[in-house]
């Protein structure tokens, strides 16, 4: 079966919880170039999907790009980040065209660039695979980039975003890792990220941005795989 990937970009142009960095005007344009990297440097279909009622197809018309967008019910900003990205996710796929025919989808916070995507795209080659970079522990998992099938998001992540609160230290970075465990024991396989991810851009809550990835980096994420990789081998994950 040939693989059909799409990107899917979470958004927030105008949040309604405190603790966001940036000007709206500023996020508007973080998105904006964020979309038009994946558009000119993939091939991939994108789909973004947008809580405050956005729409992108006002500024790029791109048969590769669906644009969906909603305004957010304002009780759920209690739960957090993790829980408003989470119900993004989860209206993206009962409304998307695109992302029901995909083998392989690709979730990335929308105003990040990844700016070797085409590197990890590489290596996440096959649609049955999960592709996440955890702890070694596999409690927690980063949500910046996920490559996973459909039914991992649909029938492992997504029913259980209620127990996402950010106020009781619960995020979606350890939902994730706890719905990886359970894909693993259901007899699905996981895979450590090969190389970095290397991200142009800065987390939502401050300005601060991300580090390039240097030398050290690449060694770090080497051994992990390694040990990850030998772990597996005898039984332990």
């Amino acid at each position: 079966m040939n693989m059909r990937r799409c990107l899917l970009l979470t958004s927030t142009v105008f949040p309604n919880i405190s603790g966001f960095a940036g000007s709206v005007e500023q996020r508007k344009k973080e998105y904006l170039k964020a979309l038009a990297f994946y558009l000119q440097y993939t091939s991939c279909d994108v789909v973004i999907v947008d809580n405050s009622d956005y729409d992108y197809s006002l500024d790029l018309i791109d048969k590769r790009l669906e644009s969906l967008h909603y305004l957010a019910d304002p009780a759920d900003a209690v739960y957090g980040k993790g829980y408003c990205e989470a119900k993004l996710m989860i209206y993206a796929f009962s409304k998307s065209k695109k992302l029901k025919t995909a083998t392989q989808i690709i979730k990335i916070t929308g105003r990040h660039i990844i700016h070797n995507i085409n590197a990890l795209l590489f290596f996440c080659k096959s649609q049955d695979v999960v592709y996440v970079d955890v702890d070694i522990r596999l409690r927690y998992a980063h949500s910046f980039f996920i490559a996973a099938p459909l039914d991992f998001y649909k029938d492992y992540l997504l029913p259980n975003y209620t127990k996402m609160n950010d106020s009781i230290g619960i995020h979606f970075e350890h939902i994730l890792a706890k719905a990886l465990v359970s894909w693993r024991k259901n007899g699905h396989n996981h895979k450590e990220l090969f190389v970095p991810i290397y991200i142009i851009g800065h987390p939502g809550t401050s300005a601060i941005s991300y580090p390039k990835p240097n030398i050290y980096t690449y060694l770090r994420i080497f051994a992990k795989y390694v040990i990850y990789e030998f772990l597996k081998l005898f039984g332990r994950f």
